[in-house]
């Protein structure tokens, strides 16, 4: 759960559920926090660099759900994620039954291929809990909004991504109190004893 809120604090919700097999420095640091090895009432940062470089690293399990060129730019409050994402082929990795029914086809008609998205996020977090509101998302440049937006958390985010938290709070693991974005990165607070 907490690395599903740690990504989700660095920005995409549905880079929430990898699997932190990767070696490197993030990987390191979030095995810390995971063990509970880092000092009650500290922190921990996680520099944007790292965290790129992180998504380099599980490039191939994010390719196997349809999402590749996963990169984060930061900023006070918010991240914005880059990526390819084939909404066919992660909707069927997801769920194969959903993938051949009317949402495949669907998708298939509207979404077919690799496109290119980008999202938009604000994180708000403290109290060992944090949500992540959507601010902007667009699909080969074009912005999605109300009915859109809503259809693909829907069909596409919460089928492929079941554990993630969109527009709504979620409680971290691991004693973490809040994680503070900014321009450098991420910081994750370790709750006081």
């Amino acid at each position: 759960m907490v690395r599903r809120a740690m990504m989700a604090t660095v920005g995409i919700a549905l880079a929430i559920c990898a699997v932190a097999a990767s070696p490197g420095p993030a990987s390191e640091k979030y095995h810390r926090i995971e063990q509970r090895r880092v000092p009650r009432g500290s922190s921990i940062f996680f520099s944007a660099k790292e965290l790129n470089d992180w998504m380099r690293d599980e490039e191939s399990f994010w390719a196997s759900l349809g999402i590749r060129h996963v990169r984060f730019d930061f900023a006070t409050d918010r991240v914005t994620v880059r990526g390819d994402v084939d909404f066919v082929k992660a909707v069927h990795a997801a769920d194969p039954e959903a993938a051949s029914g009317f949402l495949g086809m669907l998708l298939g008609k509207l979404l077919a291929g690799e496109r290119p998205v980008e999202v938009a996020v604000h994180l708000t977090s403290g109290g060992g809990r944090c949500r992540v509101d959507v601010e902007r998302l667009a699909v080969s440049g074009v912005p999605l909004e109300g009915g859109a937006l809503d259809f693909l958390i829907q069909n596409y985010l919460r089928p492929a991504f079941p554990d993630a938290h969109v527009a709504e709070w979620f409680g971290f693991d691991f004693d973490v109190d809040r994680a503070v974005v900014t321009a450098a990165g991420a910081e994750v607070f370790i709750r006081p004893k």
